[in-house]
């Protein structure tokens, strides 16, 4: 893995980098990220309906990284990458918890949801 959490994959080219968050794996911490994602998801094009649905979807990202990945442990970093592009947007989340590799990327186009 590179040392930029969100270095651009080759099928990723074309998208335009929206926004970037660094946030605490804490669950008092999502009503910003979930504001963030909602306006994101509006300015690519997407209807209030489906830009809740891609709100819930990375909520629960988030959340799985929160409990599961981080758990006991206690708090830890989270960033958060949106993006445009093809008719999309693409969401990059990034972990730093011990087990597994902490990438996770989520794409949606406008008609999917």
């Amino acid at each position: 893995m590179t040392d930029a959490p969100f270095a651009m994959m080759a099928s990723d080219a074309t998208a335009e980098p929206l926004l970037e968050l660094h946030f605490t794996a804490r669950a008092d911490r999502l009503k910003l990220v979930r504001g963030a994602i909602r306006a994101a998801a509006r300015m690519c094009g997407f209807d209030e309906g489906t830009a809740q649905n891609i709100v819930l979807a990375v909520d629960e990202a988030c959340q799985n990284i929160i409990v599961h990945g981080y758990g006991k442990r206690g708090e830890g970093a989270v960033i958060l990458g949106l993006f445009q592009g093809d008719g999309g947007i693409l969401v990059r989340l990034r972990d730093f918890a011990p087990r597994g590799e902490g990438v996770g990327v989520v794409g949606l186009a406008r008609g999917d949801g």
